[in-house]
């Protein structure tokens, strides 16, 4: 039959049920100063069990009839425990402000109950008694035995529980914990659990077996503890040794074997005092995740198996489980804006809001140039999701470099943030006059020592005549660090003085020319530079070339180009690459570097390639093209060489006006 497996938490904390009143603490106070060194001080150990708990029963009866609350052992014990607690953290906090002041000499101490005064004198006894004293660890083992109400270890069922450590002990303690010996651990401790019920009858768990053996094994290192001290008292005084019980000696024995006090065991945890049900529903499955723990708080969890039959008996995990938040890594969200230098002018106010997220919430650190800020000058003031830094008016100390650094447990995020804060820059340099000609001042000075965090941008020029020390500006946003000024008048004398520029505006002051210039009236001579000739020479170039032409028979054609040279190029024609020179048909001339051949009534004999050249001291060039010359033909046959007809008219008409001329 399948198993289902039920889930239960407990938390460690106390029940659900009203604190002790002021009266009930008062009962309680005063019987544990009555009875205080018997149940957990130095008579402790030589009060059995059986006389602890009546006197614990008798407190009870005597807190319940002044309260009526029904209060149980461990209720007390709670309320105790919690008493102490109190009282010793008011005094631990007292003694570590003795220190603190609060500016008037007094320290900041907190004032004491009537109440926690009485704990305190307790408190002062547990140290005189010396160990064991006043301990939590004593108050919390004595009465019941595991908060489940059944009595404790007989000294039988003890007796048996020594004989199977003594036993078993090298193979319970002596060897790492493994999967491959676990199951055989399991197994003895199965084992030494049945013989102790068989005997006492009181159906132990195996968690109790182990928490018997963990106390008795505490109690009789305790004593093992004091006797050892008491055996260092100086001469004079009486040692106090507390006698070992026939069971504690054989533990004593026990210890002394090799592997036996080891750290492997480790024991059970204390059983809750309220075991909630965190799976309603029985689940199958080995793997079940519980919800809605508050954060920070320390849980137990225990596990049963169900069948047909019933639950078993519950497997408590080993230790309290701390809750935490689901830890999301930090990561830093920086605006863009911050992502380059930060700029602001002094006096300005910084104010830079910076996102991040994290669970939990982070850790935010901030340094500036590897240093701690300092808080007296800016402000930091961090939030869940930001971190703010804050400075009211910015000075030029306050620029550098920002790290911000934010932390959950060992995982962290950085961002680094450049903040500048500038200011007007200081005056130029010692200005000097380098020369003064005609109506010209050559001025130079050099750049200022201070220039506010900030680049000069520029620089403004002013001048002063002598006469009237009335300024005017002769130039605005100059880069240079060298200025001419020019268009002064004549027989004047100035002073001039330059200011700085940066992002932040002009400096205060500027810095003036310890000399003036005096314009003077008498002109200088002219000197006259020295220039270098142009060479005006080139080779020639034709900008125009031959066209190619078509010609009709008997009619004048053209042929034009142009062409640009120096020295002037001597021009040749050529027909055929063959020089044309002393032919009546032809006639060629230039006329501003525009070379013109004519060829007189042309027939198609003096069709061909026409070339031009142009030659002069530096190169030559050429250039050439085709003439066709069409004529001789009928009509019709001018018409489909492509002879515009106005064309052929014209030339038909010549032709019969000059045939009888040729008769």
């Amino acid at each position: 039959m399948s198993e289902a497996a039920p889930f239960s938490a407990g938390g460690i904390g106390p029940e659900n049920k009203a604190s002790l009143t002021d009266k009930e603490l008062d009962v309680l106070v005063e019987n544990i100063t009555t009875f205080g060194s018997q149940l957990c001080g130095a008579l402790s150990l030589k009060t059995t069990s059986g006389e602890k708990n009546k006197i614990w029963s008798d407190i009870q009866k005597n807190v319940n009839a002044v309260g009526g609350n029904n209060r149980s052992i461990a209720d007390l014990k709670r309320g105790w425990n919690k008493l102490k607690k109190q009282t010793k953290d008011k005094l631990a906090n007292n003694q570590k402000e003795v220190l603190v002041t609060d500016g008037e000499g007094v320290p900041a101490v907190k004032e004491m109950t009537p109440l926690e005064k009485r704990v305190e004198n307790l408190l002062q006894l547990e140290q005189l008694e010396g160990s064991p004293g006043i301990d939590d660890e004593d108050l919390n083992g004595e009465g019941e035995a595991d908060g489940s109400g059944k009595p404790n270890f007989t000294d039988e069922e003890l007796e048996i529980l020594v004989d199977n450590i003594a036993n078993f002990g090298p193979k319970l303690f002596g060897t790492p914990s493994t999967e491959a010996n676990m199951a055989e651990k399991d197994k003895i401790w199965a084992d030494i659990q049945a013989k102790i019920n068989a005997v006492g009858g009181n159906n132990r768990s195996v968690a109790e077996v182990k928490k018997a053996w963990n106390d008795l094994k505490k109690r009789t290192k305790k004593k093992l503890a004091h006797n050892k001290s008491q055996a260092l008292v100086k001469n004079g005084e009486t040692p106090t040794i507390l006698p070992l019980t026939p069971i504690e000696k054989r533990v004593e024995a026990i210890l002394h074997v090799k592997g036996i006090d080891t750290e492997d065991f480790k024991e059970e945890p204390e059983e809750a005092e309220q075991w909630i049900v965190a799976n309603p529903e029985l689940t199958d499955k080995t793997r079940f995740t519980i919800n809605g723990l508050p954060t920070g708080s320390k849980i137990l969890v225990r596990v049963k198996a169900v069948n047909a039959a019933g639950p078993s008996d519950p497997r408590l995990y080993p230790q309290p489980i701390m809750v935490k938040e689901v830890i999301e890594p930090p990561k830093i969200r920086l605006p863009r804006h911050l992502k380059q230098t930060y700029i602001r002018k002094v006096g300005e106010a910084v104010n830079l809001v910076i996102p991040f997220v994290g669970r939990p919430r982070p850790k935010v650190s901030w340094k500036k140039n590897g240093a701690h800020i300092d808080k007296s000058q800016i402000s930091i003031r961090n939030s869940e999701s930001d971190t703010i830094l804050f400075i009211r008016k910015a000075e030029r100390g306050h620029s550098g470099k920002y790290d911000l650094k934010v932390k959950v447990e060992n995982l962290q995020d950085k961002a680094s943030i450049f903040i500048q804060i500038v200011d007007r820059p200081g005056p130029p340099q010692s200005v000097t006059i380098e020369e003064v000609w005609g109506e010209n001042v050559a001025l130079e000075w050099k750049p200022p020592t201070d220039n506010g965090n900030a680049n000069i941008t520029g620089y403004t020029v002013q001048k002063a005549d002598k006469k009237t020390m009335e300024w005017f500006t002769v130039m605005e946003h100059y880069h240079r660090t060298c200025a001419t000024i020019s268009e002064l008048v004549i027989g004047n004398e100035y002073y001039f003085r330059v200011f700085s520029e940066n992002m932040c505006g002009l400096s205060e002051n500027a810095t003036r020319t310890e000399k003036s210039a005096l314009i003077e009236k008498e002109g200088k001579a002219y000197k006259c530079p020295d220039y270098k000739d142009f060479d005006f020479t080139e080779p020639p170039v034709f900008t125009q070339p031959l066209i190619h032409t078509a010609a009709v028979a008997g009619y004048n054609a053209t042929l034009n180009c142009s062409v640009r040279g120096n020295p002037k190029p001597q021009i040749t024609w050529m027909k055929n690459r063959i020089i044309i020179q002393n032919d009546p048909r032809y006639r060629m001339f230039s006329n501003q570097c525009v070379c013109t051949l004519e060829i007189r009534k042309p027939n198609p004999y003096d069709g061909g390639t026409y070339t031009c050249k142009a030659v002069n001291e530096l190169g030559e060039a050429e250039v050439d093209c085709k003439l066709d010359v069409k004529g001789g033909l009928s009509f019709f046959g001018l018409l489909m060489q492509g002879v515009p007809p106005p064309v052929i008219d014209s030339y038909m008409r010549d032709l019969k006006a000059s045939a009888p001329e040729r008769m």
